[in-house]
């Protein structure tokens, strides 16, 4: 009888098992344009992953019919209206993004009091080779904001890049267009609708409460890693980089489950000071919240969105795959969501 039960537990633990390994066999791997069908909706829609950055543009020319497909739908969806997201910038003086920095001191002898006589030598060295640095110390930037204006200064200085555009366009502002862009203009062109997933006070709020979770950093956090940044700076603007030009073949070969842990590795450099201060925890909860809970929160706007209306979804491609990704949790709702480079090959 023992044996039996013994057995009868081994069985049951092995289908869990299984099963566990049929549903990631089952996520998709690949493939940047889903078509949607199915559930009760009127007429097919479209899930498209998107770039966030320059370059991406490039994979509309590897994608047959695009241009056919999107304007074949009346309806636009996108993370936010990108003239919305400008004046969210511009205009939103009193976000709470830097409620984890103390208020900063406004005495000309700030970086006298802070700085040890050695930080003071190392910054004194960074502003004789480069004149725009002594900002720093004329405007008494904080450090966070130093090390902001240091990043700027060393992508100024650096050759821009050129990248391949969608057909073969001379203009430089179509080159290096960003792809949401270029799709959000195209739905204007076309006289779209457009619909936002994230509202401006819904993606503030999100961001508001992802900032609420960081650490109070003290003034000598802030040297100690200002000072990090000025002695590693081509280093680590060598590594971001790397990193991003890692996580763009990834997006041209549109490869789902290495472009999002790629895009892990970006998130962990763009998070240079929780990575300096050693919590690696808060960069998991960014990850969560920025991911996991936007595709939580637009799957209770998605169905109603799609259901009367042929819409074009276009998001960040890190939204598309994994158990939470929305191809998953659209599956999960019993519509279809299958490749379209998959529906050409049959």
């Amino acid at each position: 009888m023992k044996t039996n039960l013994l057995l009868i537990i081994a069985f049951l633990i092995f289908l869990g098992c299984n099963g566990k390994h049929d549903q990631q066999e089952s996520l998709p791997k690949h493939g940047l344009l889903w078509k949607i069908t199915g559930n009760g909706i009127q007429s097919a829609s479209f899930l498209f992953g998107t770039f966030h950055e320059q370059g991406g543009i490039s994979v509309l020319d590897s994608i047959q019919s695009f241009d056919s497909i999107f304007i074949s739908t009346d309806q636009f969806i996108c993370e936010m209206d990108l003239r919305k997201a400008v004046k969210l910038l511009t205009e939103k003086k009193d976000s709470k993004s830097n409620s984890y920095l103390k208020p900063w001191p406004n005495t000309d002898s700030t970086y006298v009091n802070l700085l040890t006589d050695e930080q003071k030598s190392i910054l004194d060295s960074a502003i004789n080779k480069d004149e725009s640095l002594r900002i720093i110390r004329e405007w008494n930037l904080r450090p966070v904001q130093a090390v902001s204006f240091i990043k700027y200064q060393s992508q100024k200085n650096a050759k821009d890049n050129k990248f391949p555009s969608k057909d073969n366009s001379d203009n430089d502002s179509v080159r290096t267009i960003i792809l949401d862009i270029y799709l959000q203009q195209q739905a204007y062109k076309y006289n779209m609708d457009i619909e936002e997933l994230d509202s401006m006070e819904e993606y503030q709020k999100l961001n508001d409460s992802i900032n609420s979770r960081l650490p109070i950093m003290s003034y000598k956090s802030e040297v100690e890693f200002m000072i990090y940044y000025i002695q590693n700076y081509q280093e680590i603007d060598s590594l971001q980089k790397e990193y991003t030009n890692k996580l763009l073949t990834l997006y041209l070969q549109q490869d789902l489950g290495l472009l999002r842990q790629q895009q892990k590795e970006v998130n962990r450099h763009n998070n240079m000071i929780m990575s300096f201060l050693g919590n690696g925890n808060f960069i998991e909860i960014q990850e969560k919240m920025l991911i996991d809970e936007r595709n939580n929160f637009w799957m209770k706007k998605i169905p109603n969105l799609i259901k009367n209306n042929s819409s074009f979804i276009a998001v960040g491609a890190g939204h598309l795959g994994g158990e939470n990704g929305l191809i998953n949790q659209l599956r999960n709702l019993n519509y279809s969501v299958v490749s379209v480079k998959k529906l050409r090959n049959n």
